[in-house]
């Protein structure tokens, strides 16, 4: 069975995220539309493992009614790599998204400092 990456760790999707949750943070809804490209491409990365594991699931159940266990059970592999790789990626995404908000954070802090200097 050939297999595919299943989900790439994108930088660009992950600082695409994080802009868009600093403009909605600062109450800039507009701004946060213009980057959501990025968070989509994550939702659909997301989406895409997630039917590949069911893809995967499916082969497997057919594989073992053929009575081919071997070939079943490489299926099942696929499908728990599958998913695997997708919460890997979501974990990535929290992540990230959690050291956005401590720097948020930081810079609410000295906010001030930067307007009186």
């Amino acid at each position: 069975m050939e297999f595919l990456t299943p989900l790439s760790t994108d930088k660009e999707t992950t600082s695409g995220a994080q802009l868009a949750a600093f403009a909605l943070e600062q109450g800039r809804r507009a701004e946060a539309e213009q980057v959501t490209p990025a968070t989509a491409r994550a939702s659909h990365q997301i989406g895409a493992a997630e039917n590949a594991a069911t893809a995967y699931a499916m082969l497997a159940q057919v594989l073992r009614l053929e009575g081919k266990p071997a070939e079943a059970q490489i299926a099942d592999r696929a499908a728990a790599l599958f998913l695997r790789m997708k919460d890997i990626y979501v974990r990535q995404q929290e992540v990230g998204m959690k050291r956005l908000h401590r720097q948020i954070a930081a810079l609410r802090r000295v906010a001030h400092l930067l307007v009186e200097g």
